[in-house]
């Protein structure tokens, strides 16, 4: 039997691992702090015990120095924050206690040594660290410095970049819905961005089109819930009888009459004897055929079936919701019992009301172009009466969809053939968002959903070929090993075979779509043999430093060129989910990310940089849009999570109220400034220094001789910006007329367009509730320090030697992390 013990847990960092900084990580800032996580193993009920963790340091090969003594006894200039907390053990999804601690040594560690970190502890029930488990190792970079790198007009000689979509050109957010106000203001903000920065943020995708609310304590709320049955009933008890049958008895919905369904329908009228039933409570599902009916009592008997462990859950979770909720139209209580049409299929009715309120602010009062997201089978629909399936029919899903669209289309117009329509979500995460796990089935889901949108389109007189259409919204959590193959494969025409691929579009091969399919679908697969589905583009989710992150699209578009080069020469390599995490991050050096100390910025513009750079090798790849992943709410105070805003309440000095403001983050300025540049690139060289990257990328957006210019430093290790080396870029931009041109610098970094310190002062290692109001005095300067503000120069172009062109020269020093944008521009009397 395996000895208990306790270790590190270990996470791959990308960004965001353990421990931190990484085992054997070189070129580390001597101003680090450490985190780290134990655990033990061999016992999923104990713990390590906080009193008796002890921390040393071994400088090179010397003794081990103590730094926290067991008691949380710290030396002088080391402070030690120590606690237990739930954690998802890595690999199985298990929720247990563990031992998390962040250490801040001061200014105790040395430039250019290796350093051993060495842990002891004891848990609960006595056991200890692993003699080989108790100890990692980094060693750290030089002493501060200032590094000189040179970009020469020749980086502007080379052919720009046409990129083809918008790079981070809006947001997504995994829920439904603006119920929370502070969703709806951050929309708005955005919205109000538009005016100085037309392209920026115009791009919205929403959770999910397709999405019902029929599972208690679901994370995803305030779904649409658009279509349901005419058959469908509450099921109110359920009793077996001697001979085996079951007794059904039931009672209209609750919310019935908003899908336009009669109460006290008779039951006769929807079922009868021989039809295949579906009963379902959004946990267990069963299947069974109608005996008998009996109108008197409410009562359907059917065949026997099986009891679930733990048995049905029926009735509504308490309290049952009896009132629309003032902000968020529509009544659909989570959860309780229903029988179900299965075969012979039920009758589709639809209800708008929750969708409609949604996106009437998404469409026209904020003006995004959307992303409508058909992902499963839609309510009463469901292979099991839950949401992430196939439909139990899917003509019947294909009418549905048509019907959606055809809503969505007639009540929005023309701005409708603008959308992105994507089909599917993260089905590579089968368990959670394709649960069928059947990856044919899956592109039998794609045939029938993107033809039904394509053929309403055409129904309304539109040309279905300038619709963009894809999905699949990859996971990709596998990194570079994405599970795209089978689906090009499908949705090229081009012969294919394998155990994955479905051969032939289903769509087209379903007879029962006789004269119900669109034209687009008939003459790509008439052309080749029944083969092809229309794919405009394929999205990929990037949680996952700027390196990974771009590399995963990239690898998407090699793959569905290796597989058909002449169908996807121009297939569009979208990223409508990305940011460096979504999930909370326990480590609080590592969220530091997300408090403006440049590190979202510089990742922000360092995987722009490394997709542009693909596509300036081979223009193939220079196809795609991106989207940045916020929640339904915003950051609250100084919270450490993805955003692009935050929500701050403050109390005025009189005390006699408080106020709510939104301030923005960098990341929204980056994005801003980003959009400004246009769609033509330079992509300026690259430059590697001790794990830091320096690069950038320039544009002439327009024909008044205006140059911009994006510079940027990332380190992909240094979420805290604790780096203290100095980029000092000199560039050498080629000048179209001679005289006075004004240069505007705009620098985002831990001191610059930055509320760093606050976050600091005010965030999580504080104990302060983000939520709570802040003194007027406290913030003061806020919203001045939030605003982007630049410096503006003046420079003249000289001559670059004998009979050259005019250059600029400019000189912009950068710290790890930071961007820095120059506009430039020709003064003219």
């Amino acid at each position: 039997m395996e000895t208990t013990r306790i270790e590190f847990l270990r996470k791959r960092h990308d960004p965001f691992g353990l421990p931190r900084p990484a085992p054997d990580a070189r070129e580390v800032p001597v101003g680090t702090s450490l985190y780290f996580q134990l655990w033990v193993v061999g016992d999923d009920t104990d713990v390590p015990l906080p009193e008796s963790l002890s921390v040393a340091l071994r400088e090179g090969d010397g003794p081990p120095v103590p730094v926290v003594a067991e008691g949380q006894a710290c030396v002088p200039g080391v402070t030690a924050r120590v606690l237990r907390r739930p954690q998802r053990e890595p690999g199985r999804g298990v929720i247990r206690e563990i031992l998390a601690a962040y250490l801040e040594l001061g200014n105790g560690l040395r430039p250019e040594t290796e350093y051993t970190v060495l842990v002891e502890a004891v848990s609960g029930k006595g056991a200890r660290m692993g003699e080989e488990g108790s100890a990692w190792h980094f060693r750290t970079g030089v002493s501060p410095r200032e590094v000189a790198v040179a970009v020469g007009p020749d980086a502007f000689s080379r052919p720009p970049v046409l990129w083809k979509g918008s790079l981070f050109g809006g947001v997504v957010k995994p829920d439904f819905g603006f119920g929370d106000r502070h969703g709806r203001d951050r929309s708005a903000y955005l919205a109000k961005a538009r005016q100085d920065h037309p392209r920026a943020w115009t791009l919205h995708r929403d959770f999910w089109l397709t999405g019902f609310e029929n599972t208690p304590g679901d994370r995803f709320h305030a779904l649409p819930n658009i279509v349901r049955e005419k058959e469908t009933r509450h099921i109110t008890a359920m009793e077996r009888q001697e001979d085996g049958r079951v007794r059904l008895r039931l009672e209209d919905f609750l919310g019935h009459a908003q899908y336009g369904i009669p109460a006290d329908r008779p039951l006769g009228e929807d079922y009868r004897p021989g039809h295949e039933i579906l009963v379902a409570d959004g946990f267990s599902s069963a299947r069974a055929f109608v005996e008998s009916v009996d109108d008197g009592t409410r009562s359907v008997w059917v065949t026997p079936f099986d009891d679930p462990p733990g048995g049905w859950k029926l009735p509504y979770p308490e309290p049952v919701q009896a009132t629309e909720p003032s902000d968020l139209p529509g009544l659909s209580p989570a959860g309780g019992g229903y029988l179900r049409r299965f075969d012979p299929v039920g009758t589709p009715c639809f209800y708008w009301g929750r969708l409609d309120h949604e996106w009437d602010l998404s469409c026209q009062a904020f003006g995004f172009r959307l992303v409508p997201g058909i992902c499963d089978a839609p309510g009463d629909l469901s292979l099991d009466g839950r949401n992430w399936t196939r439909p139990k029919d899917y003509v019947q899903f294909h009418e549905v969809v048509r019907a959606i669209v055809r809503h969505l289309v007639e009540r929005y117009g023309d701005v409708t053939t603008t959308w992105t329509w994507s089909i599917l979500n993260e089905p590579d995460l089968s368990f959670l968002f394709w649960r069928t796990g059947d990856w044919v089935d899956l592109q039998r889901f794609y045939d029938y959903a993107s033809d039904a949108v394509l053929r309403t389109f055409e129904d309304c007189g539109y040309d279905s070929s300038k619709i963009h259409i894809g999905g699949l919204e990859l996971a990709g959590v596998s990194g570079l090993d994405l599970r795209i193959d089978a689906f090009l494969s499908h949705c090229s025409p081009r012969p294919a075979s394998g155990p994955d691929i479905l051969a032939g579009n289903a769509a087209f091969g379903d007879p029962r779509l006789d004269g119900k399919r669109s034209a687009r679908v008939e003459r790509l697969c008439s052309a080749h043999q029944g083969r092809g589905a229309p794919l405009d583009f394929v999205s990929v989710h990037t949680y996952n430093g700027a390196e990974m992150a771009a590399a995963k699209l990239v690898h998407a578009k090699e793959r569905a060129l290796a597989i058909d080069p002449e169908s996807f020469r121009d297939l569009s390599i979208h990223n409508f989910e990305s940011v460096p995490t979504w999930v909370e991050i326990p480590d609080p050096g590592a969220a530091e990310a997300y408090l403006d100390n440049g590190y979202f910025a510089s990742w922000i513009a360092d995987v722009v940089r490394r997709r542009l750079q693909q596509a300036a090798g081979d223009s193939r790849f220079a196809f795609g849009e991106s989207l940045l992943t916020v929640w339904g709410w915003t950051n609250k105070g100084f919270e450490s999570r993805n955003d692009v805003v935050r929500e701050i309440r403050v109390a005025d000095r009189s005390g006699q109220g408080e106020r709510s403001i939104l301030v923005p983050m960098q990341a929204f300025h980056t994005v801003n400034l980003l959009s400004d540049m246009g769609d033509s690139f330079h992509v300026l060289p690259v430059t590697e220094v001790s794990g830091h990257v320096v690069s950038g990328f320039a544009s002439t957006p327009g024909d008044g001789g205006e140059i911009r210019v994006l510079l940027y430093v990332h380190d992909t290790a240094d979420t805290q910006s604790r780096s203290e080396d100095l980029l000092r870029v000199d560039l050498r931009i080629p000048a179209g007329e001679a005289g006075r041109h004004r240069v505007t610098r705009y620098a985002m970094d831990r001191r610059h367009n930055s509320h760093h310190d606050l976050a600091l002062r005010f965030g999580e290692r504080s104990g302060r509730d983000p939520s709570a109001a802040f003194d007027e005095d406290e913030l003061e300067g806020l919203e001045e320090r939030t605003a982007l503000r630049g410096e503006t120069t003046d420079a003249i172009p000289e001559a670059d030697g004998p009979g050259a062109g005019l250059v600029l020269s400019l000189t912009v020093r950068l710290p790890v992390n930071g961007v820095c944008c120059l506009h430039i521009r020709p003064v003219r009397q």
